[in-house]
């Protein structure tokens, strides 16, 4: 029996939902690159959601505005390394990871997500994760399944 197709829209306003979120909510974020301000503007949004959206395995799905090139943002995130001193910032905990994904996965909410924007002229990229999962796993889980969907996709070309 064949899936229906996720609804795109849906996932969209989730990630974005998800990204607005703060520590009262159980989601840490964390900025990696510039300054956010009041006049900042959101350019592109990539969330990461673990056996969601009706597939075996966990999926990323990114949302970039139209005038702007989809690819150049995947190759900004499989290029992307936390710091020492993010890193340090909030650990790893299972038990913790575990029981708010028991909430965002049935609501079809992303685990992660990050943003990249432009505020003052200047890129501004964020991180946005479950408490329990640190910086460095929220980004390596998002990279591998970037470059997991990136081989599947080139797969179903050949």
């Amino acid at each position: 029996m064949e899936r229906p197709a996720p609804d795109v829209e849906k996932i969209a306003e989730q990630m974005l939902k998800f990204a607005n979120m703060g520590n009262e909510s159980g989601v840490n974020n964390v900025i990696l690159e510039g300054v956010p301000s009041v006049r900042g503007v959101r350019e592109a949004t990539f969330g990461y959601f673990p056996l969601a959206l009706g597939r075996e395995a966990a999926t990323a799905v990114g949302q970039v505005e139209p005038d702007l090139d989809y690819e150049s943002y995947l190759e900004k995130i499989l290029a992307m390394e936390i710091s020492p001193e993010v890193q340090a910032l909030t650990p790893d905990n299972k038990r913790q990871r575990d029981h708010m994904e028991r909430f965002t996965v049935p609501n079809l909410l992303p685990s992660h997500v990050i943003t990249f924007g432009r505020s003052d002229g200047q890129e501004v990229v964020t991180l946005h994760m479950l408490i329990g999962i640190s910086p460095r796993t929220a980004l390596k889980e998002m990279q591998r399944t970037i470059k997991q969907e990136l081989q599947r996709a080139n797969f179903h070309k050949n």
